[in-house]
């Protein structure tokens, strides 16, 4: 009998290694491997075991193993599948949202304010169960700020997502991205907005010495 030991699963890598089991190998016994009729690898046995590279193509991969020896008897395996996904999710650039963006102008990219709040505009390739996190100068946060796509998100178009309070440090200019990634291993990274923290209140004294006056 022959085996498929690796568990399946999505992937963003189209060419991998195949591995299991064989019981019964003969010498002349062959081994390949299949996606649905389409021979995909030849494996190699070594004692009990046996391992093989393959290709796979976009989307689902149902992979058999199938053992032939020298008088012609076949065995397959059972089914093990691989969804191949090499499109990574995209998103817009990250946004001070206008409640965080304080001052004259709630626009410029200027604020006191320090758990602010950005708006990330998701891409056409963004699927439920993606994930995007808010990045610092490219590293995550020191409380991460990481959130799981949802079908409702999609159907916004963007997701708010909050910094803790204190995680920006010292008052001056902050990078800020996002980064998203899928299930397949799959990442990209948006273009930064740069923003100023300035916590920093003017300090103001009147310096006239006051007094009795007729003015």
């Amino acid at each position: 009998g022959v085996a498929i030991g690796n568990p399946g699963g999505a992937t963003n890598q189209p060419s991998l290694s195949v591995t299991g089991t064989i019981t019964g190998a003969d010498a002349g016994t062959t081994i390949a491997v299949f996606d649905g009729t389409t021979q995909v690898g030849v494996g190699t046995i070594s004692g009990g075991t046996w391992s093989a590279n393959v290709t796979l193509g976009n989307g689902s991969n149902v992979l058999t193993a199938e053992v032939t020896d020298a008088a012609g008897n076949t065995a397959t395996s059972g089914p093990v599948t691989y969804t191949l996904n090499t499109t990574a999710p995209t998103g817009g650039t990250p946004a001070l949202t206008a409640a965080s963006d304080s001052g004259t102008s709630q626009s410029d990219d200027i604020t006191d304010v320090t758990a602010p709040t950005f708006t990330v505009a998701l891409g056409s390739t963004v699927v439920a169960g993606d994930t995007v996190q808010l990045l610092l100068g490219g590293s995550a946060l020191a409380h991460p700020v990481t959130h799981t796509i949802t079908t409702a998100d999609i159907t916004a178009g963007s997701v708010s997502l909050t910094v803790t309070a204190g995680d920006l440090g010292a008052d001056g200019s902050k990078s800020i991205t996002a980064q998203f990634s899928d299930v397949a291993g799959n990442t990209s990274t948006t273009a930064a907005d740069v923003i100023t923290l300035d916590t920093t209140a003017p300090v103001v004294a009147i310096t006239s010495s006051g007094g009795a006056t007729n003015q």
